[in-house]
């Protein structure tokens, strides 16, 4: 192996190595999932409202 063919190889690793990482990272977080969205009968009365 060359000197260019080893020092491709080796970025080329640290890169999918980075990419990897950030990947497993992003996973690891916790997701909140969305409420769902109450219909407008659901709502409480507001005065406002009231007429």
């Amino acid at each position: 192996m060359d000197r260019r063919s080893f020092v491709m190889a080796l970025f080329g690793g640290l890169a999918a190595a980075s990419v990897g990482g950030i990947a497993a990272s992003e996973a690891a977080q916790p997701k909140l999932a969305p409420l769902p969205a109450r219909k407008p009968e659901e709502l409480p009365e507001s005065p406002s409202r009231k007429g």
